[in-house]
């Protein structure tokens, strides 16, 4: 499992290899450092690292993830912190889909630091869950989450 804990950034923790990543719609690609993408993520360590097709093609395609939501990954792969969302209007659902990201691959560190953010936002706007929300979350994350 990927640590639980921050890290410090540097150029070592880069490495040379890249590996690409297909996220739909339309497979957009993201070329990513792999030696940081299998130090934070077992999923992706196992993929690069192994006999699998991507191991050998050193590409990966997610066919159900948003991009946005990948970009949002990326930023707190390599910067160690999410973008800031500043809208003005109630919408947790970047968080939240960031979330669920997270933890379809055992992101630990960043499962917590997307629920950190999620309730900052919220204590700052006195702000719980709705209905709606509450639906989306329990429909969308493994059981015990």
């Amino acid at each position: 499992m990927a640590p639980a804990t921050p890290w410090k950034f540097s150029l070592k923790s880069l490495g040379s290899e890249i590996v690409n990543i297909y996220v739909e719609p339309k497979y957009k690609n993201f070329p990513i450092h792999k030696k940081i993408l299998c130090d934070r993520s077992e999923h992706f360590s196992k993929a690069f690292n192994g006999d699998f097709k991507e191991g050998l093609e050193q590409t990966m395609r997610l066919p159900k993830e948003s991009p946005n939501t990948f970009e949002d990954f990326i930023t707190w792969l390599y910067r160690g912190n999410l973008p800031s969302w500043t809208s003005k209007k109630r919408n947790y659902v970047p968080l939240y889909r960031c979330f669920f990201l997270a933890e379809k691959l055992r992101i630990d560190c960043l499962c917590n630091v997307v629920i950190g953010k999620i309730q900052d936002i919220q204590k700052e706007r006195a702000e719980k869950p709705d209905r709606e929300e509450t639906l989306l979350i329990y429909e969308s994350t493994r059981e015990g989450s």
